[in-house]
């Protein structure tokens, strides 16, 4: 948007963004790589045993286009990365397929941004009301884990419980 003002160069925007993405999704792998993928690790308590298993399975069936597909999808980059790292891929690998795909989702987000930055008061107020209503699925979510967490504790006591 910055560019599209006037304020920045395209190409330095293209350069930064690109640059940023890939650094990030590397951040990703390097975490991977160092933790690794042990059934009571890190990864498997954060998001839990079977949705690792999940994502081991796709990994298993899809192989290297399992990064390009997570690339293009919000909320599975990290997850996806990080078993990327701690699966055994390449770093050199792994930057030959996501850079390239960053190069496309970049590039798209980059270009938009420059031809509707004469919308940025409009996309600011979108932005306030996306994240008022950001905020009510964290509520709701973190209620949801608070209940599951509960409910969880009240059936470890059951069980371990003498008779």
């Amino acid at each position: 948007m910055l560019a599209g003002q006037g304020q920045a160069s395209i190409w330095s925007a293209l350069i930064v963004g690109y640059l940023g993405v890939v650094i990030g999704d590397c951040i990703a792998w390097a975490m991977g790589r160092r933790v690794g993928l042990q059934p009571d690790g890190f990864l498997s308590k954060a998001v839990g045993k079977k949705q690792v298993a999940r994502l081991q399975r796709f990994y298993e069936r899809f192989g290297d286009r399992t990064i390009l597909i997570c690339r293009q999808l919000p909320g599975f980059r990290l997850p996806c990365f990080f078993i990327a790292g701690a699966s055994g891929i390449k770093l050199k690998r792994f930057l030959l397929i996501d850079g390239s795909a960053a190069l496309i989702t970049t590039n798209v987000f980059t270009w938009l941004g420059f031809y509707y930055s004469d919308d940025l008061v409009n996309i600011m107020a979108g932005l306030k009301r996306f994240r008022q209503g950001l905020l009510v699925l964290v509520v709701i979510a973190a209620g949801m884990i608070v209940y599951r967490v509960a409910i969880y504790q009240l059936e470890r006591r059951k069980t371990t419980r003498p008779k």
